[in-house]
């Protein structure tokens, strides 16, 4: 058994496979806690915003990131290619 805790994601790798046992989105509730890989990322943006800093990703570059995320889901479900970008 390994456990990969890096603090961007818990994986746990056994004979039957990885499995990800904190995988959850941004906000969502796990226990008394919100968690999820996203959270980092989350606290960043919400922090960024409320002190008026820079952000370490732009808008339009975070867009393009996650066109490719929902383009995997859409594929997977479909079992075929998505063409990106998908607005185009």
């Amino acid at each position: 058994m390994t456990v990969d805790d890096s603090h961007k994601e818990i994986s746990l790798n056994t004979a039957e496979g990885t499995v990800f046992p904190m995988s959850a989105m941004p906000g969502e509730a796990i226990d008394h806690v919100f968690a999820g890989p996203m959270i980092n990322e989350t606290l960043h943006f919400v922090d960024a915003i409320a002190r008026d800093r820079p952000l370490l990703v732009k808008p339009r570059e975070a867009r393009a990131v996650m066109d490719v995320y929902l383009a995997a889901d859409i594929s997977a479900e479909r079992g075929e290619p998505v063409t990106l970008p998908r607005n185009a």
